[in-house]
C-alpha cells in the first residue's frame, strides 16, 4: 500500500475517533498531528513492502528447497553437427570439444561488438566413417553434394528414377577403407509443416545395395546405454539427464545400416545404375551406391527440401574446464571458476592415485575422508542470501554502525574498533577491486584419505555452459576443433542452427513447473494435465490453451480420415517476438515429441496457434 493510502486511511480513523468532519479533516488537525501521521505512515508503508520481500523470500526458498537445480537450473544449447573423422570407425568422445567465436552485439557499444567462444562436445560415442555423401539422385535430378549442405545440379543427367526411390553415391575419403561397417544416416527436413509426412515415409523405408537389401535400424550406430555418462565412477546427474533427453529427442533422425557395404565398380551394379556412369568419368575415388526405396507417394518437391548426411551426431553447449591443485591432507576448498559462463554440473575428482572422489551432498557437518562435496546454495541455510551478500552486509554493518559501540567508553575497546575499521576498510578496497564478494560461483570441499599422507595433487574436471548465449547459431557455422580426432582439412559444420539454451528459470518459471509436476506427476491422461504441460513448455509465449476434438486426412493413400485432439496455444505475441524462428520452432517440436512419448491417449495429437 501506497504512503498516501496510509495516511488517508489515518485520517479518516483519527476524524471519527475526534467527531471532526471527514471533507475538511487533514486541515481541521494541529500541524503537528498532521506531520505525525506523515511520519507514521512513512514507516508503515517501509514495514509493507518489507512484507512483500520476506513473502517473496520465502516462496523462493520454498522452491529451490523443492526442486533441486538439476530440475530448475541453465541448460545448454543443442545441435546435429557434421565432422569427417581421420581414421575409419572412429569413436567420438564425450569430452571432445569443438569452439566457435560467436558474435554478441554490444547494447553499452554498438560499434564494438562482444565476441564469446561457444564450445560444443558430442552426447553420444558414436562411430564415424570415413566417406560422405557426395551424390543425391531422385526424380529427374542428380545433385553433387559439397561442404554437406550445399548441393549443385550435375549438368548433362537426362535421366529419371521412378517415384518414391533416392539414390545415395557414397564416396570413400580413405584410399585404404574399401568397406563401411554401421553406417549412420541423419535425415531431417527443412519445413517443420513437413516433418510429420517424412516421419511417415521413413518409416516404410527400404535400403538396398545393389540386389541385396540392407537391415536399417532406427536409432544411433552405439546404444543409448552406452553412454559414458552413466557409470559408477562419475557424478554428473544433471549432465545426464540432459544428454539422456537430447539423445532422444533426434533419436528418430538417424538410421543405422547394419550391413557390411564394400566397394565395387560400377559395371558390377545391376542396370539401373547405369544412369551414373558420368559421375565416374568425373571422379577418379571410390564411390558405394545405396537406394533408398519410399512409398510413390513421394514427390521430388517434398525431397527437394530434405537433408541426408553421414557422420554426424547431436552435440551440446558445454565447456570443459580442468583444475590442478596441490591440497594438503585436511578439508579443502576448491572455487570452480567459469568464466562469465553458467556452472552446469561436475565430472570427476581425481587425486594423484588415480582415484575417484564420490561426490555427495552436503546434509549435515560431517564429511567423511575420501569424499567431495560440492557446494552451490552459498550459505546453504534458509536464508535468501548467499555466504557473499552475508559477508558483505557485515562489511557494511561494522562500517556504518561502528557508533554503536561508542557506550562501552573505555580507550582499548575505542582503539580496537579504529583498528577493525581500517582492516575493514582495507577488506573492502580489496573486494572491490577483485570483485570477489560478488562472485556465487560453486565451490568444492574435498576431504583426502586419512591413509595419503603428504600434500596430493587433485585434479577437477567441471562443465559449464554459455546457456541462451549458445541459442541461433546458424546452419553453416565452421567449428574449430581442439582434438586431433576429427580431419580439419574438411569443414566441422552446424549442419542445424543451435536451440534449447536456457539460463536460470525464474520464479514464474519455477511455479509452472511445481504445478506440472504436481498435477501430472510425470504422466499425460486429462485435459488439465494437457493444460499444465503446455504452461510449463511454452513459459511466458503463452495465455491461454484451449483443448477440442478434431479429424485429419491420413497420409497414407490406404486410410481415411482418423480422430485427433487438437491444441490451440493463444500466443502471446510480445514474448514469442523475442524468440528467434527456430526456438519457436525447437519448442514446438519438442512439445509434441514429450507429449507423444508421455501421453497415454489413443488419438494424435495436432498443435494450432492462435492470437
Amino acid at each position: 500500500m501506497k504512503r498516501d493510502q496510509i495516511k488517508d486511511r489515518i485520517l479518516k480513523r483519527a476524524a471519527r475517533a475526534w467527531g471532526s468532519s471527514s471533507i475538511e479533516m487533514e486541515s481541521s488537525f494541529d500541524p503537528m498531528v498532521s506531520l505525525m501521521i506523515s511520519a507514521l505512515s512513512h514507516e508503515l508503508e517501509k514495514i509493507s513492502e518489507e512484507l512483500q520481500d520476506l513473502n517473496t523470500g520465502v516462496v523462493e526458498r520454498i522452491l529451490e528447497i523443492m526442486f533441486p537445480e538439476a530440475s530448475i537450473g541453465a541448460r545448454p544449447a543443442q545441435a546435429i553437427l557434421h565432422a569427417s573423422p581421420l581414421e575409419n570407425n572412429t569413436k567420438v568422445s564425450l569430452l571432445n570439444q569443438l569452439t566457435l567465436d560467436k558474435r554478441i552485439p554490444n547494447i553499452y557499444n554498438p560499434l564494438e561488438p562482444i565476441f564469446k567462444e561457444i564450445a560444443f562436445s558430442p552426447t553420444l560415442e558414436v562411430k564415424l566413417a570415413s566417406c560422405e555423401i557426395k551424390y543425391i539422385a531422385y526424380g529427374s535430378n542428380l545433385y553433387e553434394v559439397s561442404n554437406a549442405l550445399e548441393k549443385k545440379a550435375v549438368e548433362d543427367y537426362h535421366h529419371s528414377l521412378p517415384s518414391g526411390e533416392v539414390f545415395l553415391g557414397i564416396e570413400l575419403s580413405n584410399p585404404n577403407v574399401l568397406e563401411l561397417e554401421d553406417l549412420m544416416l541423419y535425415i531431417d527436413i527443412k519445413d517443420i509443416q513437413q516433418k510429420e509426412m517424412l516421419e511417415y515415409y521413413l518409416k516404410n523405408m527400404k535400403c538396398f545395395y545393389d540386389d541385396t537389401q540392407v537391415k536399417i535400424k532406427a536409432g544411433y550406430n552405439v546404444p543409448l546405454n552406452n553412454n559414458d555418462a552413466v557409470n559408477l565412477n562419475k557424478s554428473s546427474v544433471h549432465l545426464s539427464e540432459i544428454i539422456k533427453e537430447v539423445n532422444e529427442y533426434y533419436f528418430d533422425n538417424f538410421y543405422t545400416l547394419k550391413e557390411k557395404l564394400k566397394h565395387k565398380g560400377l559395371k558390377k551394379y545391376n542396370l539401373n545404375h547405369e544412369c551414373f556412369s558420368q559421375v565416374n568419368n568425373t571422379n577418379d575415388k571410390p564411390i558405394i551406391w545405396i537406394k533408398m526405396v519410399f512409398p510413390e507417394s513421394l514427390v521430388p518437391q517434398v525431397l527437394d527440401n530434405v537433408i541426408f548426411q553421414v557422420n554426424s551426431f547431436p552435440v551440446i553447449n558445454k565447456r570443459l574446464h580442468t583444475i590442478n591443485k596441490v591440497l594438503k591432507n585436511t578439508l579443502s576448498y576448491l572455487a570452480l571458476n567459469t568464466e562469465k559462463s553458467i556452472y552446469l554440473d561436475i565430472e570427476n575428482v581425481i587425486d594423484p592415485f588415480n582415484n575417484y572422489y564420490e561426490i555427495k551432498d552436503f546434509k549435515d557437518s560431517v564429511i567423511e575422508d575420501g569424499t567431495a562435496v560440492l557446494r552451490t546454495a552459498g550459505a546453504s541455510k534458509f536464508d535468501t542470501r548467499s555466504a557473499t551478500e552475508l559477508i558483505q552486509k557485515v562489511l557494511d554493518l561494522l562500517k556504518d554502525e561502528g557508533s554503536s559501540f561508542s557506550y562501552i567508553g573505555k580507550d582499548f575497546a575505542s582503539k580496537s574498533l579504529g583498528e577493525i575499521s581500517q582492516l575493514l576498510l582495507s577488506v573492502q578496497q580489496q573486494a572491490g577491486e577483485s570483485n570477489s564478494v560478488k562472485n556465487n560461483d560453486p565451490h568444492l570441499i574435498i576431504k583426502p584419505r586419512v591413509d595419503e599422507a603428504g600434500d596430493q595433487s587433485f585434479d577437477v574436471n567441471y562443465w559449464s555452459t554459455a546457456a541462451e548465449d549458445g541459442n541461433n547459431i546458424k546452419t553453416g557455422t565452421i567449428l574449430e576443433p581442439k582434438d586431433k580426432l576429427f580431419d580439419s582439412n574438411k569443414s566441422i559444420v552446424l549442419i542445424t542452427t543451435s536451440v534449447g539454451g536456457l539460463s536460470k528459470q525464474s520464479d514464474q518459471d519455477r511455479i509452472f513447473f511445481y504445478r506440472n509436476a504436481l498435477l501430472t506427476r510425470g504422466r499425460i491422461v486429462t485435459i488439465a494435465d494437457i493444460k499444465a504441460f503446455s504452461f510449463n513448455h511454452f513459459k511466458a509465449c503463452i495465455s491461454g490453451v484451449r483443448i477440442e476434438k478434431g479429424t485429419r486426412k491420413e497420409i497414407s493413400l490406404k486410410e481415411g480420415f482418423s480422430r485427433t485432439v487438437d491444441i490451440y496455444l493463444k500466443i502471446n505475441k510480445s514474448e514469442k517476438e523475442k524468440l528467434p524462428v527456430s526456438e519457436w520452432g525447437y519448442l514446438c517440436e519438442s512439445f509434441m515429441k514429450y507429449l507423444k512419448s508421455k501421453s497415454s491417449g489413443v488419438f494424435p495429437y495436432r498443435l494450432f496457434e492462435e492470437s
